[in-house]
């Protein structure tokens, strides 16, 4: 679990590229308040308890920008990466 302050919170989200429904964030802005708790690839499942881990990036966003004005908890798994090398 993430929690994030009141405000902008500076992440850059983007619907999931690997034919899965759901939000994963992007970028971070040099600005944001999460930089150091969350990472580009991390996908957002959760705002304060409801579950968000089939919705599309622009509903995310909605229920991100009514929730502005108040502290939330982001709950994200940061996903494997597995990267063998077999030489």
């Amino acid at each position: 679990y993430i929690r994030a302050p009141p405000g902008r919170l500076g992440m850059i989200l983007a619907n999931r590229s690997d034919d899965q429904p759901g939000t994963v964030v992007s970028a971070l802005r040099t600005s944001s308040a999460l930089i150091g708790k969350i990472l580009p690839g991390d996908v957002l499942v959760a705002i304060d308890g409801l579950d968000i881990s089939e919705m599309h990036v622009s509903e995310v966003t909605a229920i991100m920008s009514n929730k502005s004005q108040q502290e939330k908890i982001l709950t994200v798994i940061t996903p494997f990466k597995s990267e063998v090398n077999n030489e």
